[in-house]
């Protein structure tokens, strides 16, 4: 809870700058993030997957099973021979949200994993930023946390 609320303030905080999520709609920091934000583009592994948790406001994208470049992007995961399709989905989509589609690139990814690292499903996401040159804001890190809230004070002040 206590990272899921400050998720929260961080999407309320970026929201208000005119930032706009992008997410893979996954129960946890995903969800928590995107429970505050304005604007949301939600990439979704498939067309059901948490849709009972759906924001009326947000944007929600299925990963094409034919996207070529989402499903290339398998390479960053250490493991990719031995996923189900299901899961493959899932990886896909992690993909457009750090890429996005017509859109530009993600200008940072903001994540929290358990151990600090590049694990879990997140670790996907990540792996696909850093080989993007994004800067990966993991906030179970308190240097990395700082140093976004440090980026986030700089933005607010440059639209004010």
């Amino acid at each position: 809870p206590k990272i899921q609320n400050l998720m929260g303030e961080i999407a309320k905080r970026l929201s208000g700058i005119g930032y706009t999520l992008r997410s893979g709609h996954a129960d946890g920091a995903d969800q928590a993030f995107g429970n505050y934000a304005e604007k949301a583009e939600i990439w979704l592994p498939w067309k059901s997957f948490n849709s009972a948790k759906k924001v009326a406001h947000h944007t929600y994208k299925v990963i094409d099973p034919n996207d070529k470049d989402a499903y290339d992007s398998l390479k960053f995961h250490p493991a990719a021979n031995a996923l189900k399709s299901s899961v493959c989905s899932l990886m896909a989509r992690n993909y457009r949200q750090v890429i996005g589609d017509d859109a530009p690139n993600s200008e940072f990814v903001i994540c929290w994993t358990s151990d600090g690292k590049d694990s879990g499903g997140t670790g996907q996401a990540i792996r696909i930023a850093t080989a993007h040159s994004i800067p990966v804001y993991n906030i179970f890190n308190q240097s990395e946390c700082d140093s976004l809230m440090i980026l986030i004070g700089q933005k607010e002040n440059e639209k004010y």
